[in-house]
């Protein structure tokens, strides 16, 4: 995996939101978009994909398990 900087984030935010991370990324980037800011609001749909692969990678396993 070639790591983007948005999967450090990605990590974090799963690690202090758990299963609601998804959600949080998804929130930021609407908020984003409603204010005007379409550049950060793309820039959380790039974090919230790294937090789809994350759960979808086995390897994160134990960040699951924090929340």
């Amino acid at each position: 995996m070639v790591n983007t900087g948005y999967a450090h984030f990605a990590e974090a935010l799963v690690f202090a939101h758990g299963k609601q991370a998804l959600g949080e990324a998804a929130r930021h980037a609407l908020l984003c978009e409603r204010s005007g800011d379409t550049e950060t609001a793309e820039t959380w749909r790039k974090i919230q994909n790294e937090v789809k692969q994350q759960f979808a990678n086995p390897s994160y396993e134990q960040l699951r398990h924090c929340a």
